[in-house]
């Protein structure tokens, strides 16, 4: 959930809890290549892609975090960011079709390379 203004500190607070995988940190699992299927999500609404519900949450998570990590001044931070960067599935173009905003993705990435 993100408040407006955003409160970076308490939600760096909250991400450090957040689950290892394999003794990796969340970010890094990279393994989403599963099947696709469709379930319900709102029931006023009908069936949706499980893939585009929860990767466009994921991705949107990692963007969140980067944002964070962002915000912080120490290398240490910012070393964190682009191991988040490069090291999940934010960089995998193959994902982005799952996202609201996939030319975010584009855009960002452009800026990156150049």
């Amino acid at each position: 959930n993100v408040v407006k203004p955003p409160n970076y500190k308490k939600a760096l607070s909250f991400i450090d809890n957040y689950p290892m995988y394999n003794g990796q940190p969340y970010y890094q699992f990279l393994d989403l290549n599963f099947q696709d299927f469709d379930l319900t999500i709102d029931k006023r609404k009908p069936k949706s892609s499980f893939k585009k519900y929860c990767i466009n949450k994921y991705l949107n998570t990692l963007v969140y975090y980067s944002m964070c990590l962002s915000q912080k001044k120490r290398k240490k931070y910012k070393e964190k960011n682009m191991d988040l960067l490069l090291g999940s599935i934010i960089k995998n173009e193959a994902y982005w079709q799952y996202s609201e905003t996939p030319e975010l993705f584009e855009q960002f990435f452009k800026k990156i390379k150049n």
